[in-house]
């Protein structure tokens, strides 16, 4: 533990330095009632709103999804699915899962207009990106699909299915400043002690 602690306390500390990361953080413990402090899904979102406007991409994502389904704020779609976007952009997996699952009509609750062609842009882009729960839906889409619709999917997706290099810090299922917490948190108890892990759209 203490020498995964002395590995990621420059990285940690180079992140906070930037206002966003912060913030995402302190919604991140938050959202999932990490190091002892009680969930609050109000407080969350609106740490990610903070980080959100500093363009952090696990903000815009959790934010999104909470603004999707209506957890700490009103439900707003179309902000949920502005940040998601915001997110997809720019390389993040799990934003772009959530997408194609939106454009599917597959997202609980949530009234959206389906495009199978929209869909399957983000199916391809998530699993090229390594989020391969896309692979069953993306098989799914091309069963209801003709040739033109699925060539002109695949040509959309092209720009962002090697987009991921940025995004794949903000996307770890725990982030390094959650996880050098709890590695302190490790060190001066003695004992383990587990952040939970990030939720996923199922």
């Amino acid at each position: 533990v203490k020498a995964r602690y002395q590995q990621l306390l420059p990285t940690a500390k180079k992140a906070l330095a930037v206002p966003a990361n912060a913030a995402a953080e302190l919604g991140m413990i938050y959202r999932y009632g990490a190091l002892g402090v009680a969930e609050n899904d109000e407080e969350a979102f609106k740490w990610f709103s903070l980080a959100a406007k500093g363009g952090n991409l696990a903000a815009l994502y959790e934010g999104g999804m909470m603004a999707l389904t209506g957890q700490g704020t009103a439900a707003d779609v179309l902000l949920g699915e502005s940040w998601l976007e915001s997110a997809a952009d720019k390389g993040h997996p799990r934003a772009q899962y959530t997408l194609g699952c939106l454009y599917s009509g597959l997202v609980n609750d949530v009234k959206w207009t389906a495009n199978l062609t929209v869909s399957t842009k983000w199916y391809i882009a998530a699993k090229a990106n390594g989020d391969f729960r896309a692979d069953s839906w993306l098989k799914d889409n091309y069963k209801k699909m003709g040739p033109d619709q699925i060539a002109e999917a695949q040509a959309a997706a092209l720009p962002f299915v090697a987009k991921n290099k940025g995004a794949l810090q903000a996307v770890q299922e725990k982030s390094i400043w959650l996880e050098l917490i709890v590695s302190e948190a490790e060190l001066a108890a003695k004992k383990p002690i587990k952040a939970q892990p990030a939720r996923v759209l199922k």
